[in-house]
């Protein structure tokens, strides 16, 4: 690749003229002239139960066909045999960005290609399309996704699929902005990408500028300037201009004298309405309908059967249910998006407030009261709510009842003065902390969130 001296070279010059440049702005009491990426939306993790419609924000996904190592709930799972689906599930772990991006505008194949790499423009066999675009408008000029378009997105989650078109094939991913629920063919396209092989099958992309596959190393500097980072692989290396986390441009090389080995442009970002595609629905959903209140504790602990200040439930039991048996929610107005979960979601009893993670298992955005409650917990510290599991174990048990009644915990950490043990495995587990001087337990914790309840 391109030799390191002369890099750190171009470095130095560049660091001095903004020294100079911006020496220059104080001089005159402004501030240094400033170019480049656009500068970052603003964003907001979202730790509490309200969702929000998310019209105008995107909880924006990582690298598609791959694993992130951040989020604890990222999951990768595979939708059809041409596409990957990455999820990132809702408020508690995704990051909440306020676009600050223009709505999609129409393509048009007399429309004239932007210069400008942040336009988020990229010209497919002759259109000019923005990103992001409602996939219809891709279905409009002839492209037909491969596979079952009809398979589902959750809220804020994207796949990549390949589209065809006069038998030619191009790479993209889809997203889904909505609330709700929805089909691929109802989502936005948010990247288009392209390589040699589909260039030499007869794919066209073409990007701001003019860059394509094949474009040579120079053409690219010249177009758009040094890249935002470049990562190199043994056999090749990637520059990148970045806008934002998620509306950015990849072109990847083998060597400093070939082509463009492959080119990619994404915009994870839309501001403007969306399309109402009638998703929602009034009543009790059938998910809360069809739960049933246990009648019996059992003996098995992976029942995750509880009494909880005094009635029983089965672990995740709907919101509404736990109103119905005297608990008031904290607040009101409160909505999950679909197939989301929130966490902090206050509910209290007794003077006594448990705040609880909440799972909405239905396709459609939902109140508060219509998601499930999928944990919960009994502490000396609070709240310090009466429980009983299966077998009897109730806080006033001993390390020999519990190992009596579900034998020895798949997992113990010692934590001195506590003790953490620990039956089952994410998703599904019980906790017991107990004070190692004194033998008692502190807190006993449950967390029972399956994905789905299908």
């Amino acid at each position: 690749m391109r030799k390191k001296a002369t890099k750190y070279l171009k470095r130095g010059l560049y660091l001095f003229l903004a020294l100079l440049l911006v020496a220059s702005a104080c001089a005159c009491g402004g501030s240094p002239a400033g170019g480049g990426a656009a500068t970052e939306g603003t964003t907001a993790a979202a730790t509490t139960a309200a969702t929000t419609q998310a019209a105008t924000t995107t909880a924006a996904a990582t690298t598609a066909a791959t694993t992130t190592a951040a989020p604890a709930t990222t999951t990768t799972t595979t939708t059809t045999t041409t596409t990957t689906t990455t999820t990132t599930e809702a408020a508690a772990t995704t990051e909440a960005v306020t676009t600050q991006a223009a709505t999609t505008g129409a393509a048009s194949a007399n429309a004239e290609l932007s210069d400008d790499l942040y336009s988020f423009q990229a010209q497919l066999n002759g259109v000019v399309y923005q990103l992001p675009l409602l996939y219809e408008e891709l279905e409009a000029d002839g492209w037909v996704g491969r596979g079952d378009m009809t398979d589902t997105l959750n809220p804020n989650t994207y796949t990549n699929v390949t589209i065809e078109k006069d038998g030619l094939r191009a790479s993209a991913a889809i997203i889904n902005f909505d609330v709700n629920v929805l089909e691929f063919n109802e989502c936005f396209v948010f990247r288009l990408s392209a390589d040699t092989f589909e260039a030499n099958k007869g794919i066209s992309l073409i990007l701001p500028g003019g860059i394509t596959v094949g474009s040579a190393l120079e053409d690219v500097i010249n177009a758009y300037g040094e890249p935002t980072r470049t990562t190199e692989s043994t056999s090749s290396v990637s520059y990148e201009y970045v806008s934002k986390t998620y509306a950015k441009v990849r072109i990847r090389f083998e060597s400093e004298t070939d082509g463009a080995q492959s080119i990619q442009i994404e915009n994870a970002y839309y501001e403007g309405p969306l399309p109402d595609r009638g998703k929602a629905t009034g009543g009790i959903p059938d998910v809360v309908a069809n739960y049933t209140a246990p009648t019996a504790l059992g003996d098995k602990y992976d029942s995750f059967i509880i009494k909880y200040a005094g009635d029983l439930y089965s672990l995740p039991a709907p919101v509404s249910v736990f109103i119905e048996n005297g608990w008031k929610a904290a607040e009101s107005g409160v909505e999950i998006s679909a197939r989301s979960f929130a966490a902090g979601y206050t509910i209290s009893k007794n003077n006594q407030n448990l705040r609880a993670s909440i799972r909405n298992y239905s396709d459609s955005i939902q109140p508060a009261e219509y998601a499930f409650v999928t944990g919960l917990k009994s502490s000396i510290h609070g709240p310090d709510i009466p429980i009983e599991l299966p077998g009897g174990i109730t806080r006033e048990s001993s390390l020999d009842d519990i190992i009596a009644a579900y034998g020895e915990p798949d997992k113990t950490t010692d934590s001195s003065p506590l003790i953490f043990y620990t039956y089952g495995s994410s998703r599904a587990e019980i906790s017991f902390t107990i004070n190692k001087d004194s033998g008692s337990i502190v807190s006993i914790e449950l967390d029972h969130s399956p994905r789905n309840l299908d």
